[in-house]
């Protein structure tokens, strides 16, 4: 790998001063996986209707001493009338529309290969990765989309007034490990600017409840929205999650599939390596990886750790290989470095600057310098 050689190891590497987080395990060959989606049984819709016990008098109010009373025969109330309009309209559970959409939007998160819907009932208990065995392969990630709590209730005190309501919980589980990767809760409370303007229950119910049901589609865009921003900025920021995606990035440069490299790269993302010009977008990138794969046909990189400085991520790295590529020395190269990343809002690195010891990698493609393992 003479001359251009240098440029393609500077690819991987990173400067910048930093504490690394020791990780001396090594990362697992890049492969592209499935992700799952999982939706188990949603809670029960409820309607929210108690309060008109007494013609337009709330129970609250009719009946102000009930206390515990009143609120058990509420809820009670609220869950059997929502069991009754879930059969008789035919709801259906957000979380059906809202799961592939989001598993979508968070697959690039994970670099998956594709997105599969558990079509299937699936018990509620069932929120754990050790009980998602019988559904999802276990070299795949699942996402467990569960609804908690739906249904509609009155708007503050005009209890003839009604708006809906969603709960629900995502979890990522990366399956291979069994490891919780990201979760996140979104507690949606539909918006009315005027309490007057919001529909009653009659109007709700109309048309075989179809306002009910146009409300509730809302629910699902503003949910895909939520969740998927929530989901990105849990991962992009929690440094176990950027130590999974140092792994990743690790096993991509291992697996000798250039397009993999620079996909873990925002779309106009930069790589430079100790102050030289930088590879700008994923396919100048990807010729970097290319080159540098071909230079070295059994390179193995090491993940040695991952520091955070300020708003930055140091990824530390050794790479091991043998320069039998076209002109190469034969030598054995073994050299560390590392990467300064600059990560963008949608957890890919937006740039990357690279350092290593440029001086002591000539000289062990020289062979003037024995490689010590």
């Amino acid at each position: 790998m003479k001359g251009s050689a240098t440029v393609w190891v500077a690819l991987l590497l990173l400067a910048a001063a930093s504490t690394a987080v020791s990780d001396e395990d090594p990362a697992p060959a890049f492969r592209k996986r499935p992700l799952y989606v999982v939706l188990p049984d949603p809670s029960a819709f409820t309607a929210w209707n108690a309060g008109m016990l007494y013609g337009d008098t709330p129970l609250a109010i009719a009946c102000p001493l009930c206390g515990v009373f009143t609120g058990m025969l509420a809820t009670g109330l609220a869950h059997d009338e929502g069991k009754e309009l879930y059969s008789a309209h035919a709801l259906k559970d957000p979380a059906l529309a809202i799961g592939e959409p989001l598993a979508k939007a968070f697959c690039p998160m994970l670099a998956c290969s594709a997105v599969h819907v558990v079509n299937q009932p699936v018990p509620r208990h069932q929120n754990s990765a050790g009980e998602l065995g019988d559904l999802v392969p276990a070299e795949a990630y699942a996402m467990v989309l569960r609804t908690n709590n739906w249904g509609f209730s009155a708007v503050g005190t005009q209890w003839n007034r009604y708006r809906v309501f969603y709960v629900a919980q995502v979890v990522i589980y990366d399956m291979s490990s069994g490891k919780r990767l990201s979760s996140s809760t979104l507690a949606y409370n539909e918006k009315i600017e005027d309490r007057n303007a919001a529909p009653t229950r009659e109007e709700l119910l109309a048309d075989d409840g179809a306002l009910l049901k146009e409300k509730l589609k809302s629910v699902e865009t503003h949910a895909v929205g939520e969740l998927s921003r929530s989901l990105n900025d849990r991962w992009v920021t929690g440094s176990r999650h950027m130590r999974e995606f140092a792994r990743r990035y690790t096993g991509a440069w291992c697996g000798q599939d250039p397009a993999a490299v620079a996909a873990f790269y925002a779309e106009n993302g930069t790589l430079s390596i100790n102050g030289g010009e930088p590879a700008a977008g994923r396919p100048a990138i990807e010729e970097v990886a290319r080159s540098f794969m071909q230079a070295f046909p059994d390179m193995v990189v090491q993940f040695d750790g991952l520091g955070r400085r300020r708003h930055n991520y140091n990824y530390h790295w050794t790479l091991t290989g043998t320069n039998t590529g076209p002109g190469g020395t034969g030598a054995v190269v073994r050299i560390s470095g590392q990467e300064v990343w600059t990560i963008d809002a949608d957890g890919r690195i937006r740039a990357s600057l690279g350092s290593y010891d440029e001086a002591e990698y000539q000289r062990q493609l020289r062979g003037e310098t024995p490689v010590r393992n």
